[in-house]
């Protein structure tokens, strides 16, 4: 039992290398040992969402009988989609609305393209919300 978790160790750890990594993280300095907690926690939540994101990515591909997808720069094609691939294929996805007196003027979805339609999908989001949201 104790050499099955300790043998999952690098994989816990490797999760938690990725608060200064994925999540940008810079240096916070508290002084409260309940404030120091939250943070701690906010990180945990934040890796959480962040895994269960790419395991359901992953889950529904293998569903789908889909092998790879073509995420990372220069549309190489991956098997095992990471929060690095995701973040990195929304970069350039923009909405821009121009207000004049409290009234959308004008509205621009730029950069959306069908994988921005795909990877949504695999995590159930359907992309009426990007297009919905965009209308309002």
């Amino acid at each position: 039992m104790v050499l099955r978790i300790y043998k999952r160790r690098p994989g816990l750890e490797k999760r938690f290398s990725r608060t200064k990594s994925v999540l940008e993280t810079d240096p916070i300095f508290l002084k409260k040992s309940s404030r120091i907690e939250a943070v701690v926690f906010l990180y945990f939540a934040a890796l959480m969402v962040i895994s269960l994101m790419e395991r359901a990515i992953r889950k529904q591909m293998d569903n789908e009988f889909i092998e790879n997808l073509p995420i990372p720069p220069q549309k190489m094609q991956t098997e095992r989609p990471t929060w690095n691939n995701i973040r990195y294929l929304f970069r350039n996805v923009y909405l821009s609305l121009i207000f004049v007196k409290n009234r959308i003027v004008k509205l621009t979805l730029k950069g959306f393209h069908d994988i921005h339609i795909l990877v949504p999908r695999l995590l159930s989001v359907p992309p009426s919300v990007y297009f919905d949201f965009a209308k309002q």
